[in-house]
């Protein structure tokens, strides 16, 4: 806020706070939408002005009984001396403004570096623990490993006792439970009188 408006509001400490309440809604309004629209900060602040100066041409019109051209020039030639008391007032706080800048810039770029220290220690903790599971998935791939081997030897070993028990007793073309002496059946169909 600037010129005479201020002037208006400098002893009464409620009001003053109200407007700084306004101006802190309205400025973080305007940075969210810069960030989510991704707009130049030069852009805005020309929209702002242009903005500004429309608000301040309705605001004559309403709150006039009966508005009109020369009134709305005289407005805006008032509006005009507001804007260079604020641009001097501005200046004067110029050295103020960098220094202030200059530190939250440089708090920002520390408080960004020990993030991405922070970020790089869990990367490398994540990397640690990755590891110990590959190794733990390792050796239980080798025990798995040992445990067929060991199943296959007994599969092994229970068909060569199943083939040695077979032996001798059976006679390819003839049932398992034939005796070995046993007469040879005729197939169906044949040795009968033609």
């Amino acid at each position: 806020m600037s010129g005479r408006q201020d002037d208006d509001f400098e002893d009464d400490d409620g009001i003053e706070e109200e407007l700084d309440r306004h101006y802190e809604a309205l400025r973080r309004f305007v940075y969210d939408y810069i960030d989510e629209n991704d707009v130049p900060d030069e852009i805005i602040a020309a929209l702002l002005s242009d903005l500004a100066l429309e608000m301040r041409k309705v605001a004559y019109v309403l709150d006039t009984e009966k508005p009109s051209v020369g009134g709305l020039k005289m407005m805006l030639d008032r509006y005009k001396t507001d804007l260079e008391s604020a641009v001097r007032r501005h200046k004067q706080e110029a050295e103020e403004f960098i220094a202030g800048m200059q530190e939250a810039m440089t708090e920002a770029k520390d408080r960004l570096q020990e993030e991405l220290e922070s970020l790089d220690e869990d990367d490398d903790g994540e990397e640690d623990t990755d590891e110990e599971a590959d190794d733990d998935l390792d050796d239980d791939d080798l025990d798995d490993d040992d445990d067929d081997s060991e199943d296959e030897d007994d599969d092994s070993e229970d068909d060569d006792e199943s083939e040695e028990a077979g032996k001798g007793t059976d006679e390819p073309g003839r049932e398992p439970s034939e005796p070995a002496d046993a007469p040879k059946k005729d197939k169906p169909g044949k040795g009968k009188a033609k």
